[in-house]
C-alpha cells in the first residue's frame, strides 16, 4: 500500500472513531444557552442555588461520560502502538551490535585523523606565533588583520596583511623581517642621534638657568643686605629716641606704644618724614604721659587727702565716744569716787617748771592739798 493511499484510510478512521462521542456528547450550543442565564441572587435565592447545583451535576456527568468514552475509544490503538514498539526495540537491538563495530571502526580512524589535524593547527599556529613576534620584535605593529611598520619622520609605511603569513614561504618572509629590522635600526639610530642632541641642548639650557639663577640669587642677596643694612640704620635711629624692638610680635615700641613694625621699616620711601612723624608721636606720648601723670599725682593726693581726712574724722569719733564712755562711767560713780578720779586726772598732770619762788610756793602748797584729796 502506498503512502498517499494510507494516509486518507488514517484520515477516515480518525474521523470514524471520533464520530463516536456523539453518543455522550449533547448539543453544546443548546446547553449553553439553557444553562448560561443561571443566577443565584444572593444567600436568600434558595430556587436560583437549587438551579445552578443541578446545572452543574449534569455537566459534570456528561464531562465524565466524555472522558469514559476517551478512555475506551483510544484503549484497542493505545495497546497496538505498545506492540509495534516492542518489535521495533526487539528489531533495533539485533542491529546495534553492527552498527557498533562499525562506529568503532570508524571512531579509530576518525580519532587519528583528528590528531594529526591537531597537530597540523598547533603546527601552523606556532609558526604564525613565532613569525608573529619577529614581526613585532622588528618594529611592526599589528593593526586590525595588517602588520603595519611606519617611518615616524617620513611617514613612509611597510605592510604585511597577516593572512599572508600563513603562505609565505620560510626565505621571503626572512627578508621581509631583514627589510623591517634594518628599517628599524635607521629609525633607531636617528632617535638616538636627535636624542643626543636634545639632551645636549637641555644641559645647555639648563647651565643658562643655572648661571641666571645664580646671578639673580647673588642679586637678591645684595638686596637682602641693602635691606637689612637700611632697616638696622633705621631701627637704631628710633632706638636713639627711646624706642624698643619686641622680639615676640616684631613692633617697634614707644614706653607700650606700638608705631610700626619691623618689615615696615624698609618699605617707606620718605623716611625722614616717616621719622619726623614718629617724633612727633614720641614727644606727644611723652606729653600725654606727663599730663596723666600730674592726673594720676593730683588723685593720689586727693585720695590721701581723703583718706587723712575720713581717719581723722575716726580718730575725733573715737575720741569723742571715749570721753563720752567716760562721763558716763564717772556719772554712774558716788561724789567721793568722783572726787577720787578727778584729784588722780588732775595729779596726772605735769606740773609746770615755776620761775619765781612765789608760785613755786603756791603750786607746792595747791599738791600738798590735793594730796590729801587723794589718801582720804
Amino acid at each position: 500500500m502506498s503512502e498517499t493511499n494510507t494516509l486518507p484510510e488514517i484520515q477516515d478512521l480518525i474521523t470514524q472513531e471520533v464520530k463516536k462521542y456523539d453518543e455522550v456528547l449533547p448539543k453544546i450550543d443548546e446547553l449553553k444557552l439553557e444553562l448560561m442565564p443561571l443566577r443565584i441572587n444572593g444567600l436568600d435565592d434558595e430556587d436560583g442555588y437549587k438551579k445552578v447545583s443541578s446545572a452543574i451535576r449534569f455537566v459534570v456527568s456528561k464531562r465524565t461520560a466524555i472522558e469514559e468514552k476517551r478512555k475506551e475509544l483510544k484503549r484497542p490503538h493505545y495497546e497496538i502502538g505498545m506492540a509495534i514498539d516492542a518489535k521495533a526495540k526487539e528489531y533495533i537491538g539485533l542491529l546495534a551490535p553492527i552498527e557498533d563495530h562499525l562506529k568503532r571502526q570508524k571512531l579509530a580512524v576518525d580519532q587519528t585523523i583528528a590528531i594529526i589535524e591537531e597537530q597540523k593547527a598547533i603546527q601552523k599556529q606556532k609558526l604564525l606565533q613565532q613569525r608573529n613576534d619577529k614581526l613585532i620584535a622588528a618594529g611592526m605593529s599589528l593593526v586590525g588583520n595588517t602588520y603595519v611598520w611606519k617611518n615616524p619622520f617620513t611617514f613612509a609605511e611597510e605592510t604585511i596583511v597577516a593572512i599572508n603569513l600563513e603562505t609565505m614561504n620560510d626565505e621571503d618572509f626572512d627578508a621581509e623581517v631583514s627589510n623591517i629590522t634594518k628599517l628599524e635600526q635607521e629609525v633607531v639610530a636617528r632617535k638616538q642621534q636627535e636624542e643626543e642632541q636634545r639632551k645636549a641642548e637641555q644641559e645647555k639650557l639648563r647651565q643658562e638657568q643655572e648661571n641666571l639663577r645664580q646671578e639673580q640669587e647673588n642679586l637678591r642677596k645684595q638686596q637682602d643686605e641693602i635691606i637689612n643694612m637700611k632697616r638696622q640704620m633705621r631701627l637704631e635711629m628710633l632706638q636713639s629716641i627711646g624706642c624698643r624692638l619686641s622680639d615676640i610680635t616684631g613692633f617697634i615700641f614707644y614706653k607700650n606704644k606700638s608705631l610700626i613694625s619691623l618689615p615696615e621699616l624698609t618699605m617707606i620711601e620718605d623716611w625722614n618724614t616717616k621719622l619726623a612723624e614718629i617724633k612727633e608721636q614720641v614727644a606727644q606720648i611723652d606729653a600725654d604721659i606727663k599730663q596723666q601723670e600730674a592726673k594720676d599725682a593730683e588723685k593720689r593726693e586727693k585720695e590721701i587727702q581723703e583718706a587723712a581726712d575720713l581717719k581723722a574724722k575716726q580718730l575725733e569719733e573715737e575720741k569723742k565716744k571715749r570721753e563720752d564712755e567716760e562721763r558716763e562711767r564717772i556719772g554712774n560713780l558716788s561724789d567721793s569716787a568722783k572726787l577720787k578720779e578727778y584729784v588722780k586726772n588732775l595729779l596726772s598732770v605735769e606740773v609746770p617748771k615755776f620761775n619765781t619762788a612765789k608760785f613755786k610756793k603756791i603750786s607746792q602748797s595747791l599738791l600738798e592739798h590735793i594730796n590729801t584729796y587723794a589718801v582720804s
